[in-house]
């Protein structure tokens, strides 16, 4: 590593604890505003007390219609991710991976998405994330 990238490094370094926290409470707002849902199946709250600790470098949830609430959030400007292109690490050809049957995992894949969960967000912001997809499960 050379010396500007190193100390680009070290700078961020410092403010990791900051993002993770942040990221942590968006997490939080999420949960609060998305919880009861049946259509969605969401991470861990932040608050569990356990060995598990997230601290959500993604915001990783599974929707039922996933496709349709997709299209629905880019309409209202918001802009989710697909893990590895919405495919399964077995199901793209190039990998040669393609010889197993993963039911469960194929399943898993046509329902997961990822959240905006970067430090940035303001609240008002994640909070319009949240109430979209609200809109468009309950209406």
């Amino acid at each position: 590593m050379d010396t500007l990238n190193a100390a680009i490094l070290d700078f961020k370094l410092t403010k990791l604890p900051e993002w993770i926290k942040r990221r942590r409470e968006i997490a939080k707002i999420y949960n609060d505003r998305l919880i009861g849902l049946k259509e969605l199946k969401l991470p861990l709250s932040p608050e569990v007390k356990s060995d598990y600790y997230n601290v959500f470098q993604n915001y990783e949830l599974e929707a039922e219609k996933r496709n349709e609430l997709v299209d629905f959030l880019n309409i209202n400007g918001i802009e989710v991710m697909l893990p590895w292109g919405g495919k399964g690490v077995h199901q793209i050809t190039a990998l040669g991976q393609n010889k197993f049957i993963l039911p469960r995992t194929d399943d898993f894949f046509k329902k997961v998405l990822i959240l905006p969960i970067y430090p940035e967000l303001d609240n008002k912001q994640v909070k319009y994330i949240a109430d979209m997809i609200k809109k468009f499960y309950l209406h």
